[in-house]
């Protein structure tokens, strides 16, 4: 029991109760966090994922957005109209609400805590 660190895991596990797993998929926390504080183009977001690594389709991302806004974690997304290379477009502006912004907390706050606490557990089996 010992040789496996069992015993420093137990004594960590007051931390893991703290916090919740997070109501949110790796994607929608991708979102979330590549939208930030301000307003955003979908096509904007669209290319910070993809230099983030997120190489799905972008309904992938359109669907999540589309979610994420069901859900009041993304402000109902509004539309301006510009002409591109002679063409009238539609383009969709998304926006984090309070609620995306809580929940993008506890998702981070999740991710540390688990990080640190790895990190606890295997600095505590090294030393054995």
């Amino acid at each position: 029991r010992d040789r496996l660190g069992l015993d420093e895991q137990e004594n960590l596990k007051p931390k893991f109760d703290a916090v919740r797993l997070p109501a949110l998929t790796p994607l929608q926390i991708l979102i979330l966090d590549s939208i930030g504080k301000g307003e955003i183009l979908a096509s904007e977001l669209k290319e910070i994922l993809k230099d983030r690594g997120f190489g799905k389709s972008e309904g992938a991302v359109t669907q999540a957005c589309l979610r994420l806004e069901k859900a009041g974690y993304i402000e109902e997304g509004r539309y301006t109209v510009d002409e591109v290379s002679g063409y009238t477009v539609r383009l969709r502006h998304y926006k984090m609400s309070q609620l995306g912004a809580e929940k993008l907390g506890e998702a981070r706050l999740f991710f540390e805590t688990i990080q640190w606490n790895g990190a606890e557990i295997a600095s505590a089996s090294l030393k054995k």
